[in-house]
């Protein structure tokens, strides 16, 4: 008795195939999105532009502040407090 074959042919009928593509979001969801990413992107570079004028106003404000001032503050020593405990 001669055997079968074994293998098998998948048969893919069109419907199936054009169901399974129906799960994929539409062009307009994409869009959507990017607009939303693309407001993001563009929030996050201002906030960052205003983060950039504070940091060039305050390192003109620490250049204006004299030198041997900022030095002569470092190193004065600060009185200690005593304690309050009595015995």
């Amino acid at each position: 008795m001669p055997s079968k074959s074994t293998s098998r042919k998948i048969v893919v009928e069109p419907d199936l195939a054009f169901k399974a593509g129906a799960g994929f979001p539409t062009a307009r969801y994409f869009q959507i999105h990017f607009e939303f990413l693309q407001e993001q992107l563009q929030l996050t570079r201002d906030i960052l532009q205003a983060l950039q004028v504070q940091m060039q106003q305050l390192q003109q404000q620490l250049q204006a502040i004299p030198i041997h001032q900022t030095s002569t503050q470092a190193s004065t020593p600060r009185p200690r407090r005593r304690s309050s405990k009595h015995v």
